[in-house]
């Protein structure tokens, strides 16, 4: 079998191999205030008060960012941010089908690491799973962001 053929064939069927999908009905208007405008106030305001509870009102607890700047895309080499999405978009496919765990693309557009350290990660955002980044780079960024080590 011609596994590249029938994935180029399959990739323009799919036109992407992920979606977002609601786990709210809002079938009117009692359920668009309670998922939106005005009840969303509730548990904005709550984790204002207790950035922990994000783990509990928010998909938080079960998301997690595939981030990569494509220097280092699947034995491909650097093939740059946009040529790395159909990848980000299967680990993203292989966390939820092994793991049901939400995972989200991220391809940055840049592989500067001064730009890419800059970038600001809320304490309260998804944590990144996996940094599909040339080594050095690698090393050197988490460095950067973690001075005094990535569990320290």
């Amino acid at each position: 079998m011609d596994y590249q053929k029938l994935s180029l064939e399959k990739h323009f069927e799919w036109k992407g191999k992920l979606e977002m999908t609601s786990r709210v009905r809002v079938d009117g208007k009692e359920a668009l205030s309670l998922a939106y405008t005005p009840g969303v106030a509730a548990p904005c305001l709550a984790i204002k008060d207790n950035p922990e509870l994000s783990y509990s009102l928010t998909r938080r607890w079960n998301t997690v960012a595939v981030v990569t700047d494509g220097s280092a895309v699947l034995g491909l080499g650097n093939i740059g941010p946009l040529a790395g999405m159909p990848v980000m978009e299967g680990k993203s496919v292989l966390f939820k089908e092994f793991a049901d765990i939400d995972a989200i693309p991220i391809c940055l557009d840049t592989q500067d690491v001064d730009e890419i350290v800059a970038v600001p990660v809320s304490g309260h955002g998804y944590p990144l799973c996996s940094y599909p980044l040339h080594r050095v780079r690698l090393l050197f960024l988490q460095y950067r962001r973690y001075p005094s080590g990535i569990l320290g």
